[in-house]
């Protein structure tokens, strides 16, 4: 099992304890799941602005999140950072492929025949004191905002 950083200033999570999280169903189908959270110190002073980091993950297949306390990986399990990573040659993929309705279907094709296997990612993000979410979809989307410190 092989993983990668995925590389990018703002992507490291050691300056938020917990991300805000939000789920996106489109009306033909299709699931999105974005983590904003803040990507440099907090300021002290009440309506401060600090830059936030917004990972967008596009076209998911499934998504879980795990509290740290109880943290375990179903596969892959020493892949982790407390950033955003990519497991290659992934456990949960295959699964994913190996388990489909579809599974019958020649290799290449065991997702429906509409999605290449090779489209799928398994990408992970650990946040202290808060968990790890671990997605799996075909694209990754990062950009980067501003917030407003908390009074």
């Amino acid at each position: 099992m092989t993983y990668r950083k995925i590389e990018g200033e703002g992507l490291f999570t050691r300056y938020t304890v917990a991300p805000r999280v939000t789920v996106r169903t489109l009306p033909e189908g299709d699931t999105h799941l974005q983590l904003e959270f803040p990507s440099e110190p907090a300021r002290t002073g009440s309506g401060d602005r600090y830059r936030t980091t917004r990972v967008r993950f596009e076209h998911v297949y499934e998504y879980r999140w795990i509290v740290t306390d109880l943290v375990y990986y179903h596969t892959d399990p020493g892949a982790h950072a407390f950033s955003l990573i990519e497991i290659e040659d992934s456990e949960l993929v295959a699964r994913i492929v190996g388990h489909s309705k579809y599974r019958s279907l020649p290799e290449g094709q065991r997702l429906g025949g509409t999605v290449p296997e090779s489209a799928l990612r398994h990408l992970r993000i650990g946040f202290d004191h808060h968990g790890a979410y671990e997605v799996v979809c075909q694209d990754v989307r990062i950009d980067y905002g501003e917030g407003v410190a908390l009074p």
